[in-house]
This record gives C-alpha cells, structure tokens and sequence, in this order.
C-alpha cells in the first residue's frame, strides 16, 4: 500500500514541464518520476503475490487476502499495476 499511495499520489500531481532537452518525452519523464516513487519496487511485488497465487498452495490465498485487507489494499490495485507494468 506504501508504494502504490506514493505512485498514486505522483500521478495526481501535475507534473511541469522542462525545457531541458534530454531526449525524453513527456510521457518518457513521466513514467521515470514514477519508477522513482517506487512504481518498479510495487511491480515487482505485485508479480511475486500474483505468482504464489497461481501456485495454489493451501492457506496461501487466503493469508494474501487477509494481508491485502489489512493494508487496505486491492486485488484490483494490483491487476492495474501489472497490467501497466506489461504494456
């Protein structure tokens, strides 16, 4: 949830644009900013909890959804994520 409310609160800024020609589009810039707001660190464990929930080993799934519910986090949140993080 930490990772994810710091990407999301990136994402909610507006991000100014600068004049420095660093080859990057804006789109390019963007998602660098979120890489450094922990958007790379919230993918990788997003791949890792969606991976032992294909395992389906006993008591797994339900400890992630207990773990998810307690941090206030969604199955939803991380299908966004991966989704993204496959484009």
């Amino acid at each position: 949830e930490k990772y994810y409310s710091q990407v999301s609160s990136y994402d909610k800024k507006e991000m100014e644009e600068d004049d420095e020609e660093d080859g990057l589009t804006a789109e390019e810039r963007r998602y660098m900013a979120r890489l450094d707001q922990g958007l790379f660190t919230l993918q990788q464990v997003d791949t890792i909890v969606v991976y032992l929930l294909s395992e389906e080993i006993a008591g797994v799934d339900a400890r992630i959804k207990l773990l998810l519910h307690q941090s206030d986090a969604s199955f939803n949140q991380m299908v966004e994520v991966l989704e993204e993080y496959h484009k």
